[in-house]
């Protein structure tokens, strides 16, 4: 018969060793909880917020496409679409909405400056993947034409205003005649166009009739609206992250399920937000 007191030592030391063999992996997930969670802290660049949907560093904490990045040294918060940098101006997350700027397009122009990828910074060239324009956005109308394609007709040419910088086989004109509508372009010239915030016009002490009469506009007078850039919408249910963040977690994306998790600062109230995502 095997002694009470040596049974009771056995199954002490069994539970100390089983502890001890296990508090390593039980620390390591403490750990990960914590570091999902401060990984996913919001950025404050300049004057934006970074936050979900947008995220800074880690891809996990934030949806595909909605990385912003902050420079160092001036604190200027920029995302890049279609491989093109844009200076965010603002985020409101109650609206879905997003205000860059495209500064590039700006220097090119005011630098008097019309090389090959000019025309790539006006749409349908530009692609936004993530996000849409909004409906209510106005449109600067743009035409690039073939110098190699003859005289442009005379009732084209009087109501445009030509850019001074181009060089080479094309050139760019301004359609002063209109802003939202598209017009019959000669078979040398393509359209483009250039989003704006109609709001932009008054702020730049500007008029939508002054915008079309090719008689007085110069091309000094658009880049304000250039400067003050426009307006991008994003579509995407949040329900989950608000439930998230009022509970005091921070939101995160799975990559590989398309979803929505929530970082706790210990451990998470529901087990299919705990733990790490792709």
């Amino acid at each position: 018969m095997v002694p009470l007191t040596s049974c009771f030592l056995f199954t002490t030391a069994t539970i100390f060793s089983f502890f001890f063999l296990y508090l390593p992996t039980l620390s390591m997930s403490q750990d990960n909880y914590s570091y999902f969670y401060e990984a996913c802290k919001p950025l404050v660049c300049g004057n934006v917020a970074v936050t979900f949907p947008f995220f800074s560093s880690a891809s996990f904490c934030g949806l595909p496409g909605f990385m912003i990045t902050c420079d160092s040294s001036s604190s200027i918060p920029t995302i890049s679409l279609s491989d093109r940098p844009y200076q965010v101006n603002t985020i409101s997350l109650d609206d879905s909405l997003l205000l860059v700027s495209d500064h590039q397009l700006a220097q090119h122009l005011r630098s008097n400056s019309c090389d090959a990828g000019l025309r790539e910074h006006f749409l349908p060239a530009v692609g936004f993947i993530s996000f849409q324009i909004p409906n209510w956005v106005v449109h600067l109308n743009f035409a690039w034409c073939r110098r190699d394609g003859g005289p442009l007709p005379l009732n084209f040419t009087s109501e445009t205003v030509e850019y001074g910088g181009c060089q080479g086989n094309t050139s760019l004109y301004f359609l002063s005649g209109t802003l939202n509508n598209d017009t019959v372009l000669p078979a040398a010239c393509v359209h483009a166009a250039l989003p704006i915030l109609l709001a932009s016009i008054a702020e730049a002490n500007l008029t939508p009739e002054k915008l079309r009469d090719y008689s007085v506009v110069q091309w000094d007078d658009l880049f304000p609206l250039i400067d003050k850039g426009f307006a991008l919408q994003w579509d995407y249910n949040d329900t989950d992250c608000s439930i998230c963040q009022d509970s005091g977690g921070r939101c995160g994306y799975n990559q590989t399920t398309g979803k929505t998790r929530c970082f706790c600062k210990d451990r998470c109230s529901r087990s299919e937000n705990a733990g790490p995502t792709k």
